[in-house]
């Protein structure tokens, strides 16, 4: 897609000019749609699965590291798909957005015309597929360590020969943050994200970039053949506005957050809040410290409290405050917050609170996830009183994990799996 060159507001990683020679193909592996996961919640920046606070991905990793996974067999780590089918461009584009190139960032993705809150922005299959076998990943070094990077660029190379040669020159025009010159590896980690249970390469959401205040929310929606990246205006986009979504934790102060990106994505980040200056930003570190703070409360309150309902009661409308005054009332971190709510009402015997919570958590979820999502129909039953059949122990063990997961992530409430094999 051509690029128009527009004015940069943030700061990201610009693409390398390099690109080396590539081996004529066939057609394009997908992210395998066997025993697929929940839509919410499954993004996640490959280069971030080890250390992570998810529980699922913490008790993957002391199975084994990442090392092992990488030095399967290359059938085992990429699926070619049986239908022939090609990816060559998102199915779903809208007709709404654009990719642009923006000064000082390389290219993003910006609105041509207003985009209404809740609307879908982009529906998108994978180019590439990594399965869940990744989810090993012990910590960020050791996915970055010399020997497993050379196993990955090997493995991703061969896949790459499958895939047409479209499809690849959308691969190699991907960004790498990860060396002077641009490799297959380098692209996986600067660009993967977590679909489901595994991982994917897509090669137009991988042109939303980062903002600390982020405008739109990717879902994973695996009823669509072999799945399917479905995103979200989180808020009214106006015309010429970029759109961008959140690499890091929402509750980090500035420091934090530049630190993060600076370490896995090697820029720093120049969106409205970053450049907040004197009281204005003393005031937004404080407001995400207490949501940190309110976040690790509420997990806590699980656990120890004599009475749930009244601490969902005095805790929750607190931090869905806070997220209006901080992230423009984030509907994707609103319903994770209120679901958590729901459950914790539930549990405390309250069950007016507790419909209350799960009704409003929907209306939120409709937005941020769509109101076919696994997530929105989840939570529709919740307000009508059918309460799911999982523990509450288990399902509070998701507060550390989001969809864009770091150490130290963002969120709450992320999707569980019970797959200890």
């Amino acid at each position: 897609m051509q690029c128009v060159r527009l004015p940069s507001e943030a700061g990201s990683v610009p693409p390398s000019a390099v690109r080396p020679e590539f081996p004529p193909s066939r057609r394009c592996p997908t992210v395998s749609s066997k025993g697929g996961s929940s839509d919410v919640l499954s993004f996640l920046p490959w280069a971030l699965l080890g250390g992570c606070g998810c529980a699922r991905l913490q008790r993957s990793s002391r199975r084994g590291g990442i090392c092992g996974v990488l030095r399967a067999r290359q059938a085992e780590i990429f699926q070619v798909p049986t239908d022939g089918d090609e990816v060559s461009a998102p199915p779903g584009l809208s007709s709404k957005i654009a990719v642009a190139e923006l000064e000082g960032k390389g290219c993003g993705v910006v609105a041509t015309s207003a985009i209404s809150r809740g609307e879908v922005v982009l529906q998108e299959s994978p180019l590439l597929g990594l399965p869940a076998s990744f989810e090993s990943a012990a910590d960020v070094e050791t996915l970055l360590n010399a020997t497993s990077l050379r196993q990955l660029d090997e493995d991703l190379n061969s896949a790459l020969t499958s895939c047409s040669q479209a499809n690849q020159d959308r691969f190699w025009e991907l960004s790498d943050c990860h060396g002077e010159h641009k490799t297959a590896a380098g692209i996986a980690l600067t660009n993967a994200l977590q679909l489901g249970k595994g991982g994917g390469l897509l090669a137009m959401s991988a042109r939303f970039n980062h903002s600390c205040k982020p405008n739109v929310q990717g879902g994973w929606d695996k009823s669509q053949g072999g799945g399917m990246a479905v995103w979200h205006a989180l808020r009214d986009i106006s015309a010429g506005e970029e759109l961008c979504f959140s690499y890091v934790d929402p509750y980090e102060t500035d420091a934090e957050r530049q630190s993060t990106l600076q370490r896995l994505f090697k820029f720093q980040c120049r969106c409205p809040v970053c450049m907040l200056q004197g009281e204005a930003k003393m005031a937004s570190n404080q407001n995400r410290q207490q949501l940190r703070d309110l976040k690790e409360a509420l997990e806590l309150s699980a656990v120890v409290a004599d009475d749930t309902a009244e601490m969902a009661r005095e805790l929750v409308p607190q931090m869905v405050e806070l997220l209006d005054v901080e992230l423009e009332g984030s509907p994707a971190l609103k319903s994770k917050v209120l679901h958590v709510g729901f459950l914790l009402a539930w549990e405390g015997g309250d069950a007016d609170l507790a419909k209350s919570m799960a009704q409003e958590a929907w209306e939120n979820a409709v937005v941020a996830y769509g109101p076919d999502s696994e997530r929105a129909a989840q939570l529709k039953l919740c307000a009508s009183g059918e309460v799911p059949d999982e523990d509450l122990e288990d399902i509070l063990l998701e507060l550390d994990s989001s969809e864009f997961s770091v150490p130290g992530p963002p969120g709450l409430l992320a999707e569980e799996d019970d797959d200890d094999d």
